[in-house]
């Protein structure tokens, strides 16, 4: 028999307060993951976009620009 420090483990009994306020948390804490996440992938993930962004046209600019200038 395994002893658990003389407690008797609590059962998940659905009509306990105890036990509905715990469910409660959680799907409250479950609930809120989702969009949080979401909103913490889009503040990383957007920034490194408009780098990539800003890297491609202003490295083609300057490309094109040093191309016209060497014709010269």
């Amino acid at each position: 028999m395994a002893s658990n420090g003389g407690h008797r483990a609590r059962e998940n009994n659905p009509e306990d307060p105890a036990t509905l306020a715990e469910g409660v948390e959680m799907s409250i804490v479950l609930a809120e993951a989702e969009p949080v996440g979401g909103y913490v992938g889009t503040g990383i993930s957007e920034p490194i976009l408009k780098a990539g962004i800003l890297l491609a046209v202003g490295g083609s600019r300057a490309s094109t620009r040093f191309r016209s200038l060497a014709r010269f």
